[in-house]
C-alpha cells in the first residue's frame, strides 16, 4: 500500500512536471543591464545619412526613456555609444550598433524588457534602413561540468 501510494506520487508529480504545471528554472537568468541595437542599412548608403539615422535611433532611446519616467524622474541609462560599421560578428559599411549601459537593476522601477519594448515602439521611419533589432543582453552563470578523464578539470559552458 505504501510503496503504492509513492509510485503514485511520483508519477503524478513527473506529470504535473512534464505537462508544465509546475515551473522550474534551474539558473534563472538576471535582470539585463545591457541593452543592444543592431542597425542594417541597405547597401550603398552615404556615411552622412547613415550617422543622422543612427542619431534618430538614439534620439529614440531617449525618447523612450523620458516617457518610462515621465512620473518618477529617474535616470534609467548609463551610458550609450554607437559603432558604425561594426554589429557584433558583422562588420561592414552597411551595419551598425547601438551598445547602452543601463543604471543597476536594483536601482531602478522600470524593468528591461518594458524599456526594450518603449524603444521599440518610440523608433520612427528612417530612410534607408533595412532592419533594426533591439535586444537585452544577458549574462548568467557559468556552468561548470565535470569530465571525467585521466585528471579532473572544470570545462565552463
Amino acid at each position: 500500500m505504501t510503496l503504492s501510494i509513492a509510485a503514485a506520487s511520483l508519477i503524478l508529480a513527473f506529470g504535473f512536471f512534464v505537462g508544465g504545471r509546475v515551473g522550474f528554472v534551474l539558473f534563472p537568468s538576471p535582470e539585463a543591464e545591457n541593452l543592444r541595437a543592431t542597425v542594417y542599412f541597405n547597401a550603398g548608403i552615404p556615411e552622412d545619412e547613415a550617422v543622422s539615422g543612427l542619431k534618430a535611433i538614439e534620439a529614440a532611446l531617449r525618447s523612450a526613456e523620458k516617457s518610462l519616467t515621465k512620473d518618477d524622474p529617474q535616470d534609467l541609462i548609463v551610458a550609450s555609444y554607437v559603432t558604425l560599421g561594426e554589429a557584433g560578428r558583422n562588420k561592414g559599411d552597411n551595419v551598425a550598433g547601438i551598445d547602452v549601459q543601463l543604471t543597476a537593476s536594483e536601482a531602478r522601477s522600470v524593468r528591461s524588457p518594458d524599456i526594450v519594448k518603449a524603444w521599440r515602439s518610440a523608433l520612427p521611419d528612417i530612410a534607408g534602413i533595412r532592419r533594426v533589432a533591439i535586444f537585452e543582453r544577458r549574462g548568467g552563470p557559468r556552468v561548470a561540468i565535470w569530465t571525467s578523464s585521466f585528471r579532473m578539470r572544470p570545462r565552463h559552458v
